[in-house]
């Protein structure tokens, strides 16, 4: 398959069918992750491959958990709340998904990182570069698997409960949970989104 037409062709895929995965498509799956980019070669990328429903399961609930918790906390913004509702299951789908792999990043030091934190250029808890690279990591993941006929899906959403999935998972500082991708033949076949236009400007 052409890098473009993978590129063009994957879609995110919300349903998938119960078919197992095999452990040498999973493993050529995340290998292809391991070889992109990364900030001075860091490689500063784990992850976890889930196949336990139960352990899927414990996920979501944690998640759900979280969602109620925070709409009692702010019931009073109606809006918040109705949001938080519809999400909801946008958030807990990859618990039907074969594979769920939890992508990891681990936050290492680098001198563009340092710079940056003196001069106050940004305040996240995860660098710039850690994310970068993991991102690079994940993409290629997400085109490999959908070359071998699979569907993914790129979550960043159920991170509403990253602190309690990092427990249930046992990622322990300096590494930190960055994405679940649910991993599967897909039981959709999504009509492509419209893509943006306006975005270069050649100076």
């Amino acid at each position: 398959m052409e890098i473009i037409d993978a590129i063009k062709g994957r879609r995110s895929i919300r349903k998938y069918k119960p078919d197992p995965v095999p452990k040498g498509d999973i493993d050529k799956i995340i290998e292809s992750a391991c070889w992109a980019p990364s900030g001075s070669n860091m490689q500063q990328w784990k992850f976890i491959v889930i196949e336990d429903s139960s352990l899927k399961e414990k996920l979501a609930n944690a998640i759900e958990n979280v969602a109620g918790d925070t709409a009692e906390k702010f019931k009073d913004d109606t809006e918040l709340v109705k949001r938080l509702e519809r999400s909801l299951p946008a958030y807990t789908f990859f618990k039907n998904a074969p594979v769920v792999i939890a992508c990891i990043v681990e936050e290492v030091p680098s001198t563009s990182g340092k710079i940056m934190a003196t001069r106050g250029a940004y305040t996240s808890t995860i660098s710039i570069v850690g994310l970068s690279s993991v991102s690079a990591a994940i993409q290629n993941l997400l085109l490999t698997a959908y070359s071998l006929g699979y569907g993914t899906c790129w979550m960043t959403g159920p991170l509403i409960a990253k602190k309690e999935m990092e427990d249930i998972l046992g990622i322990i500082e300096p590494h930190h949970l960055v994405a679940l991708i649910p991993l599967g033949k897909p039981d959709e076949t999504p009509e492509p989104k419209p893509r943006r236009e306006d975005v270069i400007d050649y100076r």
